[in-house]
């Protein structure tokens, strides 16, 4: 059987009857409820660890609303609704619920995930248009669960560990396969809401619905200096309204453009007393690897703060995440920086933070970068690293959809839906129009959970605000060139408030300094696993002849970049995964 998590994760668990019969003790007790009030139709519970307040519950004799996150601007949407402003969270959730239906995540803004049990045959299941917890789901004739882990539905006798091939594969594809997995998960009973999403379950079956989020937006008929000015409000008022419920924040701070942006309204718009804590990423003592130490202190200085440099414990194996981490992603995990940001949780905890302010997903839209141009000498540059990878990685293939090394067995014979995809043409260049747009990553920030496992600290990531990528998506593309100067809404916006070096800083230096040289020095160590992988079945899923011989070159020579080192890294993990799925299903 699964072996329960130290901490469950936070968000919403619940078992329900369709047919008015009890939930079943086990069950309830497989999720971790109360196995007392099991004599009723409907268990269900939200938790959050860090952030209790954001579990809010409406119950009404056996009806029942629960809201386990934030919404924001509350108050403009209870006047929307006709309602006081001060209202209850969890009633305001379901009036809009009930106005809007299965648009309601396109109209409450914020990240959240909800639950509305009608007291007899009508279970809703919604999620927020970016992620903040999962919301999987099983249903078998009329029980249902729901939870925002894999593992403890897994310990369900009715649901068990029965895996989807398909499911399991989506998740290790590249970007544009994982988002062709629609609902599925690696378990074959159990389903997964997307951002947006709801579904409402009746005796007579499932209805799925999305929300409209990202939906095109009028053209912006201001200046550039207007929009920058509508964008720092925004930003403002996004960080104010997230502090709010952080007892302590923590924010990343490299010194590059996204992170210093964050770092300094973050620090203007903190509330009186509020301490903020920047962390940054440092080459570890000794190593001679260029890092940003020297920016984010400026960045801190003119703050009036001081920067906590900090490295990964020399010891910290970038082939093998710790249980926590690895078992975080109800699913198979692809955390190549996990050993940095395992580093930023322990201290962030111990200086008694509870949220990370991470400014990932920042190119989205202030800090939008321009395409490189093919200039003469970045194409031989290219044709070069790529004539390495194919000497060295014997080959690297660059048209892998996987980030992992598949068996050979499974990559002749995917499942049809996956072969299908793949056999497919590429997906089309990006029309660069006249407006700004969703770019390509937009859709996939809004799937990343904020909270990496239970009893994790949670990252913040305003960039990703579904206000903020709306607001740019009807700007001229133009502006993100303005006045020939790249990246140039964020280096107005910040002019004057952060030092010129900041502002003019064309490129920063990878997060882990010390990343490929961890990759290379640990190898051997990786290497020593492959037996226990081939004894557990490992090679079912994964090439281990592959990995053995890429670990044992990565060992003597190092990774021929990044692309070859997070294949090999990426192969390790998913096989320690396994490992364990192996010895617990």
């Amino acid at each position: 059987m699964i072996v329960p998590d130290p901490l469950r994760k936070s968000g919403i668990y619940g078992c329900f009857r369709l047919d008015g019969g009890p939930v079943e003790a086990g069950d309830a007790a497989a999720l971790g409820l109360d196995t007392g009030t099991v004599a009723r139709s409907a268990v269900a519970q939200g938790i959050d660890h860090h952030q209790p307040a954001a579990v809010q519950c409406r119950a009404v004799g056996a009806v029942l609303t629960i809201l386990v996150g934030q919404i924001e601007e509350a108050p403009a949407l209870a006047a929307r609704l006709g309602l006081a402003p001060a209202i209850p969270v969890a009633d305001l959730a379901l009036a809009a619920l009930q106005r809007f239906g299965g648009e309601t995540p396109a109209e409450m803004i914020g990240e959240w995930s909800l639950l509305h049990w009608d007291g007899a045959r009508r279970l809703t299941l919604m999620q927020s248009a970016a992620r903040r917890d999962r919301l999987l789901f099983a249903i078998s004739g009329a029980r249902v669960a729901v939870a925002p882990d894999i593992f403890p539905l897994a310990r369900i006798p009715w649901i068990g560990p029965t895996v989807d091939e398909a499911g399991l594969l989506y998740a290790l594809g590249r970007a544009d396969l994982r988002g062709m997995a629609g609902d599925r998960t690696m378990l074959a009973r159990v389903r997964q809401l997307e951002p947006g999403g709801s579904v409402t379950i009746e005796p007579g079956g499932a209805r799925c619905t999305a929300a409209s989020v990202l939906v095109p937006q009028p053209r912006w008929t201001g200046s550039f200096d207007d929009a920058v000015a509508a964008a720092e409000e925004l930003l403002r008022r996004i960080m104010r309204a997230r502090l709010t419920h952080i007892a302590r924040p923590a924010a990343m701070l490299s010194g590059g453009l996204d992170s210093s942006t964050l770092a300094w309204l973050a620090a203007e718009e903190r509330g009186a007393g509020q301490d903020l804590l920047l962390m940054t990423s440092v080459a570890p003592p000794g190593s001679s690897r260029p890092d940003e130490a020297q920016f984010a202190d400026l960045v801190a200085g003119r703050l009036g703060l001081t920067a906590m440099h900090l490295s990964p414990p020399h010891d910290a194996n970038i082939y093998r995440p710790p249980l926590a981490v690895l078992t975080g992603a109800s699913g198979p995990p692809l955390p190549s920086r996990h050993c940095l940001t395992e580093t930023f949780q322990q201290i962030a905890r111990a200086a008694g933070a509870t949220a990370i302010i991470d400014g990932t997903f920042g190119e989205m839209t202030v800090t939008r970068k321009q395409p490189h141009r093919p200039t003469f000498r970045r194409l031989l540059r290219q044709m070069a690293g790529e004539a390495r990878r194919r000497l060295v990685a014997a080959p690297n293939r660059d048209d892998n959809r996987f980030h992992v090394r598949l068996a050979p067995h499974r990559l002749a014979d995917l499942p049809d839906c996956i072969a299908a995809r793949i056999a497919a043409d590429a997906p089309a260049a990006r029309d660069e129009g006249e407006l700004w747009g969703y770019l390509p990553g937009a859709a996939k920030s809004l799937h990343q959970p904020n909270e990496f496992y239970g009893g994790a600290i949670r990252a913040e990531y305003p960039y990703r605000d579904l206000r903020l990528l709306r607001l740019f998506a009807g700007l001229p593309a133009a502006f993100a060139t303005h006045d020939k100067v790249d990246r140039a809404p964020v280096r107005r916006m910040i002019q004057g408030h952060l030092p010129e070096t900041i502002r003019l800083r064309p490129s920063g230096l990878p997060a882990s300094p010390d990343h490929l040289d961890r990759i290379r020095r640990q190898a051997p160590l990786a290497r020593t696993r492959i037996a226990d992988f081939r004894r557990a079945g490992v090679d079912d899923w994964l090439d281990l002849d592959w990995l053995e011989a890429a670990l044992l070159r990565v060992g003597a020579q190092g990774a021929a970049g990044y692309v070859d080192a997070n294949e090999v890294q990426m192969t390790a993990i998913v096989a320690e995964f396994l490992l364990w799925w192996s010895t617990q299903s």
